[in-house]
């Protein structure tokens, strides 16, 4: 199973429209996949984790979904040079060291300027690696992402390339674990 993580808690993201390109081509590869927003980790959710009062929180979905993916598809925006806050967050709040423990991840970066969020998918795959999990070296960088968007859909065809590449890595690497 991958689980196909929207990376930022904003709604409406074209985190969510890129993940769901993705979505689309695992399902066209035959691969199993869920999907994981930040949308849905709440306020009050963090605070009850945070606080110990995991259960009846509404955080055991989450932590459900990460414990069911044997790989991960981190799309990440880029927040201030880096990736959104809400992403280290659940990071911190998902059970240690088993959620990512000898799993696979990819990260594909996206950003309205020119840099395609490649410092945050550097120290996002910082913090993957220390917590066990294998990631792959293709990061596409998708820059300049709302020319690329139209719609609800991602349109550009040599993103729709990237996407398609790096989704047949990641089902070979799932795949070969």
């Amino acid at each position: 199973m991958i689980c196909i993580v929207a990376s930022t808690n904003r709604a409406g993201s074209r985190s969510t429209i890129v993940a769901r390109a993705y979505e689309s081509v695992f399902a066209s590869l035959g691969a199993e996949s869920s999907f994981l927003s930040l949308e849905d980790l709440t306020g009050v959710m963090v605070d009850a984790v945070m606080s110990g009062n995991r259960e009846g929180s509404g955080f055991d979905a989450l932590q459900a979904t990460v414990d069911a993916a044997d790989a991960f598809l981190f799309v990440i925006p880029e927040y201030n040079g880096s990736f959104p806050g809400m992403l280290k967050v659940l990071v911190d709040l998902l059970r240690y060291p088993d959620s990512f423990q000898g799993k696979v991840a990819a990260l594909v970066g996206i950003s309205s300027g020119t840099q395609g969020s490649a410092l945050a998918m550097g120290h996002f795959a910082d913090i993957l690696n220390y917590c066990g999990a294998h990631t792959l070296a293709l990061r596409p960088r998708l820059i300049r992402i709302g020319d690329a968007i139209e719609g609800e859909q991602l349109v550009d065809e040599e993103y729709l390339s990237f996407v398609k590449m790096q989704a047949d890595q990641l089902v070979a690497f799932q795949r070969a674990g």
